[in-house]
């Protein structure tokens, strides 16, 4: 009835309910080969094979076309975004079967030379964490050791200017979520202990009294590891509103189980302002979700000098307490150091050509 009545209400050319149902008719259904699907195999088959190219091998632009070439696993996307404008373009791609680092740097370098050539500017390079992609950064000249940080490396068109290196923000804050989940305990600074049991008691809590203290977290918060890809879990459980209702268990109601959160809710606090700041898209947002100014430069730049120097401090447990930085665990942790060095360097380098910064996390590697 809801379809009949949008149908004769909104002038949006919608089938008729019979056409529909001729749409999802089964044909035939009886056991043997289905003619039908033979039928439209033929057809695809025929389209396939009417085209000249090869399909589906390894593919850098060098037009050569072999049998014996390697099937591609991975596709290699360079895009361009404008920092100071609304635009974003894929340049290139390439169909890949497990480039080195070295390689992959060699690619990088012809791209940024060609958009030179052409008038572009590029002031910064973002990726996410795997091993090539640090090998990547070392082969065209950046350093992410945590003791030897830098976090820049010379344009290959420009040796007088630098190219800002920044890891995915949104891949690291997933990094950090699964980190806390799967340790289960962090250390801070202060040597007091990071648990990620508090976050679960607040699930819990809400669960059994059916309301939820101003935050989203829900069983597919908790049960990460089954959809670790999405950002919107990872980004709405290390969130300043899961911290305030963590605060507001302890100190209002009370409840044991929530004693001894705040370390907690400081680390949840630090890692969602920092999201935010760098996850900057609107020119016209206000608070931590705008973008840096003058205005806002002396308090924003204090809080990731403050950032920064929590998480050189964070520590595995135990009685090792190895710097998070220095452990097998290191990707998310030294992947917002490398975000916030960079995110100051490229303020310092927009505000020399009068651009606001706005947009750091949207060039994919």
């Amino acid at each position: 009835m809801a379809y009949k009545y949008v149908r004769e209400t909104l002038d949006l050319g919608l089938p008729h309910p019979s056409t529909i149902r001729r749409w999802y008719r089964s044909n035939g259904g009886d056991p043997g080969f289905s003619k039908e699907v033979l039928a439209s195999l033929q057809i695809k088959a025929a389209a396939a094979q009417a085209g000249k190219k090869m399909l589906g091998y390894v593919d850098i632009g060098t037009k050569i076309e072999s049998e014996n070439i390697p099937i591609a696993t991975e596709v290699l996307v360079l895009m361009v975004v404008c920092i100071h404008d609304h635009w974003k373009a894929p340049v290139v791609y390439f169909l890949t079967h497990g480039m080195t680092g070295s390689e992959r740097a060699t690619l990088v370098r012809q791209c940024i030379l060609k958009l030179s050539d052409v008038g572009v500017k590029v002031v910064s390079l973002t990726c996410d964490g795997p091993s090539t992609h640090f090998s990547m950064l070392k082969d065209l000249g950046a350093d992410l050791q945590p003791t030897t940080l830098n976090t820049s490396f010379p344009n290959p068109s420009n040796s007088h200017r630098s190219i800002h290196v920044i890891l995915d923000v949104c891949h690291m804050l997933k990094l950090v979520r699964n980190t806390l989940g799967s340790c289960g305990i962090i250390v801070d600074p202060c040597g007091n202990r990071i648990k990620w049991e508090y976050i679960k008691f607040l699930h819990n809590l809400q669960k059994d009294e059916g309301l939820h203290l101003g935050n989203k977290l829900r069983s597919a918060h908790i049960d990460w590891q089954t959809q670790k890809m999405k950002v919107n879990l990872a980004a709405q459980t290390i969130s300043t509103s899961v911290a305030d209702a963590l605060r507001f268990c302890e100190r209002h109601l009370q409840l044991p189980q929530f004693a001894g959160c705040e370390p907690t809710c400081k680390f949840l606090e630090i890692f969602d302002r920092l999201f935010d700041m760098m996850n900057s898209r609107n020119p016209f947002a206000r608070g931590l979700k705008g973008p840096l100014r003058h205005a806002n430069e002396r308090t924003n730049m204090a809080f990731l000098m403050e950032a920064y120097n929590y998480i050189i401090g964070l520590k595995e447990p135990g009685i090792t307490g190895r710097p998070l930085v220095a452990t097998g665990k290191k990707t998310a942790f030294l992947g917002f150091l490398v975000a916030i060095k960079s995110f100051k360097q490229l303020y310092d380098t927009c505000e020399t050509t009068n651009i606001t910064v706005t947009v750091l996390t949207d060039l994919q590697i």
